[in-house]
């Protein structure tokens, strides 16, 4: 492993996130903050060297005490320290593929889940950690292309039915069928998750020379029931969520990856009718309950 300092490791893995357009470039400014401050922390305990690095210094800077809103030094929220452990990870993932490092020593830091059990959709930090995993280590499987969807707003139970036939790589969209429960729509799709669509496409039909585009499924297995489709899908996303370091909340599950964009439109636009109809849902209560949003509390 090269000699190198924590800084000069963050500014080339910063560079390389820019490059690659793999996340988006807010995410790399809130992403190259967080490691700044970490590296001016590990430099008062007197360590300037990657490889000098250990588990103890990152869970010294994840749990660090700060100062609440009003100025007065409190303990880090379960919140707080989940994204300064996301975005070591994020880090440390791409600094291996790098080779600046062989290490991870945020990967076993163990935190206190956040308070509740109700279901959320993933942070900005976590979808970004989440892609990662999934884009690096499987951009021609399964993997990239189901995160890929359910991400844009497809639900876990729609993921086995779609095919390139489905997917419109110019407009950028993808149709989802809908079922029982959700109604038939067509979503706007990210150009990076376009992109591991594409290439799970052009991997499929290598792979099955004479088929035709719209027979092949996607994210799974043609064959099998619903119920049965929709159980691989969600071991695959349980999958990329233990990669990523996400599994042990207990407030993310499958349907907190499809909720992201429902979210993001409400938090622009504040309308839910418009975060329903992206999630396909008639109910605007069903919604709200789907992208976290307690409007009888904010009301």
């Amino acid at each position: 492993m090269p000699d190198i300092t924590i800084d000069e490791a963050r500014a080339l893995v910063t560079t390389h996130w820019a490059d690659t357009s793999q996340l988006r470039p807010t995410s790399i400014e809130k992403f190259d903050l967080l490691m700044r401050r970490f590296g001016r922390f590990a430099a008062a305990h007197e360590i300037s060297l990657l490889a000098d690095v250990g588990v103890e210094i990152v869970d010294s800077f994840v749990r660090a005490r700060g100062r609440d809103r009003r100025g007065a030094v409190s303990d880090a929220a379960a919140s707080t320290m989940q994204v300064r452990r996301a975005v070591l990870r994020a880090f440390y993932r791409t600094a291996r593929d790098l080779h600046l490092t062989w290490d991870d020593p945020a990967r076993d830091i163990a935190l206190p889940a956040r308070p509740g059990s109700a279901t959320r959709p993933l942070r900005e930090d976590e979808t970004e950690l989440l892609w990662m995993h999934a884009w690096s280590e499987g951009r021609l499987r399964r993997h990239a292309a189901t995160v890929a969807l359910m991400l844009s707003g497809v639900h876990s139970g729609e993921v086995g039915h779609i095919g390139l036939g489905d997917v419109d790589v110019e407009a950028r969209t993808v149709y989802a069928h809908g079922s029982v429960k959700f109604l038939p729509r067509v979503l706007d799709v990210e150009p990076r998750y376009m992109d591991a669509l594409a290439a799970r496409g052009d991997a499929l039909l290598a792979r099955l020379p004479g088929v035709a585009p719209e027979c092949v499924v996607l994210a799974t297995k043609s064959e099998g029931s619903d119920g049965q489709k929709q159980a691989r899908v969600c071991t695959t996303i349980k999958e990329a969520l233990r990669r990523a370091g996400l599994a042990d909340d207990p407030q993310v599950r499958p349907t907190s990856l499809t909720a992201v964009p429902a979210r993001a439109v409400f938090d622009a636009s504040g309308r839910i009718d418009l975060a329903a109809g992206l999630l396909g849902l008639s109910s605007l209560d069903t919604a709200a309950r789907a992208i976290a949003w307690d409007w009888r509390g904010e009301s």
